[in-house]
C-alpha cells in the first residue's frame, strides 16, 4: 500500500509511513467516521458546531461511500491540499461545494457550505462597514453569486469558479475556512506528537 500511495500522491514513502503510523495510533480500526471529523473540527473551533461541515467533508472524500474515511482517502486528500497544483486544489474545493456532482454549483449548494462554515466556527462576524443583519450566509452567497456567476445563469461552472476565486481572494478565504484536509494533518500532528 505504501508503495502504491507513493506513486499516486505527492508524498514520499517515508512521509506516508509516518502519516500511517499516526493515523493507526489515532484510529486503530483504520477509519474515521463523521463523529471523528466533528470532534476534530470542534477541538479547533471550540465555540462551533461542526456537524454539517463534517457530513459535507465525508461526502466529498469518502470515495467508496463506506461512511468512513480510510487511510487511503485521507492521504490522497492531504496530498492534494498540501502539495497539489493550484488547479488540483481548485478542483478539490469545487467538488466539495458541488454536492450533487452536477458539474456546476448553485446558490443552494453555496448556502449549505457557508451556513456549515458559520456554524463550525461559531461566529456571526460583523464585517467592516456592515451590520449584524448583513452577515448572514444568504447575504454572503448573494454577493458571491454576483462575483462568480459571470454569465448570470444561476449556476457557477468550474471555469467561472476558478476565474472568480483567483479574482476575489476574499471568496477563496471564506470557502476554505479551515475545512480543507490540511486540518486533518494539523490535528494529527498536534494530538499525536
Amino acid at each position: 500500500m505504501v508503495n502504491k500511495l507513493g506513486e499516486e500522491t505527492n508524498f514520499s514513502e517515508e512521509e506516508i509511513k509516518q502519516f500511517l503510523q499516526k493515523f493507526k495510533r489515532k484510529h486503530p480500526n483504520g477509519k474515521m467516521g463523521v463523529k471523528d471529523l466533528q470532534v476534530m473540527f470542534e477541538s479547533v473551533f471550540k465555540e462551533g458546531d461542526a456537524s454539517e461541515i463534517s457530513e459535507q467533508i465525508m461526502k466529498t472524500f469518502d470515495k467508496d461511500q463506506s461512511g468512513y474515511l480510510d487511510f487511503w482517502e485521507v492521504i490522497t486528500a492531504l496530498s492534494v491540499s498540501r502539495r497539489g497544483s493550484p488547479a488540483d486544489k481548485m478542483k478539490l474545493a469545487f467538488d466539495m461545494i458541488d454536492e450533487d456532482q452536477s458539474g456546476t454549483i448553485d446558490k443552494d449548494e453555496l448556502i449549505h457550505l457557508v451556513t456549515a462554515l458559520h456554524k463550525m466556527v461559531g461566529i456571526t462576524v460583523v464585517h467592516v462597514g456592515g451590520t449584524r443583519d448583513d452577515d448572514t450566509p444568504e447575504n454572503h452567497v448573494s454577493k458571491m453569486m454576483q462575483k462568480l456567476d459571470l454569465d448570470q445563469d444561476n449556476q457557477i461552472s468550474f471555469d467561472e469558479f476558478c476565474e472568480g476565486v483567483q479574482r476575489e481572494p476574499a471568496i477563496a478565504r471564506l470557502l476554505t475556512a479551515q475545512t480543507s484536509p490540511e486540518i486533518l494533518a494539523r490535528f494529527t500532528r498536534s494530538t499525536t506528537s
